[in-house]
């Protein structure tokens, strides 16, 4: 998994040093429920608002030759381990007291209460075209 800023979790890999996997095929895949969470169509996912993502962690080169897919996901608080319930009502706090929320904003509030899953096997259609290419 890799983080906006390119770095990885997984044993030193990163997007800098990407000519070292010269030769295999590789795929980038930001897992999310914010985009569009609070809007009457679930469904529809606002995957052009995912450029300035793509642009941020890949080069044009990199974007060309790297797939890249945007799956939504999934919340439910109850099933968070303690650490990440600690850290995600660090944030239902911040978001509590934004006067002026977001649509994504209210959702992500929202799916405290009510668990909240966008997955769609239909979106990961793309994803496996690219695998059997």
């Amino acid at each position: 998994m890799f983080n906006a800023q390119g770095s990885s979790t997984n044993k030193g890999v990163t997007l800098r040093n990407i000519a070292y996997m010269r030769g295999l095929r590789l795929l980038l895949s930001p897992l999310s429920i914010i985009q569009n969470a609070g809007s009457v169509n679930r469904e529809k996912c606002r995957e052009h608002e995912m450029q300035p993502f793509w642009d941020r962690v890949l080069t044009a080169q990199q974007q060309e030759s790297i797939g890249h897919f945007y799956l939504r996901g999934g919340f439910d608080f109850s099933r968070l381990t303690a650490r990440d319930k600690v850290l995600m009502k660090m944030l239902k706090v911040k978001l509590q007291r934004t006067k002026e929320r977001t649509e994504d904003e209210q959702g992500m509030l929202d799916a405290y209460d009510t668990p909240v899953d966008f997955s769609d096997r239909e979106n990961i259609r793309p994803l496996i075209e690219f695998i059997q290419k």
